[in-house]
């Protein structure tokens, strides 16, 4: 096992990409579990929602609410504007955890070096190079953690990157897990090491039985808050922007289903679908946040 430091990491050469067959499949599938605002509506000014200097993501825009008061009811009805939609926990979940990919390989912990500053410990685990039936390891931030990047949060969560020509992770930061949705794959080659990040990092997957319920719960909310803000998003979304939502909502179920199909026991407590549910969940949110309310119609006078 290679063990790198933050300094040592960035003079190695870069990352080399390669595509498996399940790796191409993926590729392609992770975005869409991250719906994109629609090309013809601009995002949010910069200074709205944030005191001056903060250089986070605006606040989500507030959306409105049917007449009913019930989300979901009547989408296409102005009505009432509704509360702001509940932001999604923080990085505070994932702090001074160990996070596995798949549940049981590697190591992502994020340790908090300031005020909104947090910074990366990882292991990445794979295989050799020159000797693929032989397994290798590469460890990042031993003397002390990397720093990370914040990018906002572009699709309803916390995202940060790490500044590495080797092998720049991005991860959305989701409870007590973190998505990794690039790079697909890294090559170490001073290390002789090929590791691949990208999949859902949380706890050891046979010791979530206890959870259960807990999942349960949290997976039944989430798919709620998809139902009805979706019939949202439809409402105020026409054309090809809206053939594009519908294809993506179409295929999240089948695309969550080839990336859990890796974390161990998900069969069992099924953590890993609830957390790519809570995810799309916060993804649509923070879409719809960006889309003009639907137009009021003018009644006609008798």
């Amino acid at each position: 096992m290679i063990r790198i430091n933050s300094r040592a990491a960035a003079l190695i050469a870069a990352c080399l990409v390669s595509a498996t067959p399940f790796g191409a499949k993926a590729q392609i599938l992770f975005p869409d579990l991250f719906p994109r605002p629609p090309a013809n509506v601009g995002r949010p000014p910069a200074d709205v929602g944030r005191p001056p200097g903060d250089p986070r993501q605006p606040a989500d825009r507030p959306i409105q609410r049917p007449p009913s008061g019930r989300l979901g009811d009547d989408p296409g009805a102005p009505g009432e504007p509704r509360a702001a939609p509940v932001r999604p926990a923080g990085e505070e979940g994932l702090v001074g955890t160990d996070a596995l990919l798949n549940g049981s390989s590697g190591r992502l912990r994020l340790e908090r070096l300031g005020r909104d500053h947090y910074g990366l410990r990882l292991k990445l685990e794979g295989k050799s190079v020159s000797s693929p039936d032989n397994g290798c390891a590469v460890e990042l931030g031993i003397s002390e953690p990397v720093p990370l990047v914040s990018q906002g949060r572009p699709a309803g969560l916390p995202r940060y990157s790490l500044d590495s020509p080797i092998c720049p992770i991005v991860f959305d930061i989701v409870g007590d897990a973190a998505i990794v949705t690039e790079p697909q794959d890294c090559v170490f080659q001073a290390a002789d090491c090929r590791v691949s990040p990208r999949g859902l990092w949380g706890p050891e997957g046979r010791g979530l039985g206890p959870r259960t319920r807990e999942i349960e719960r949290a997976r039944g909310r989430a798919d709620g808050d998809i139902r009805a803000d979706f019939r949202q998003l439809m409402s105020r979304m026409k054309g090809t922007d809206l053939q594009a939502a519908t294809a993506e909502q179409a295929n999240f179920s089948s695309a969550r289903d080839v990336i859990c199909r890796s974390y161990v026991a998900e069969n069992a407590h099924g953590y890993c679908a609830a957390k790519l549910t809570e995810a799309r969940s916060a993804a649509i949110r923070a879409q719809l946040a960006t889309l003009p309310p639907p137009e009021r119609k003018k009644s006609r006078r008798q």
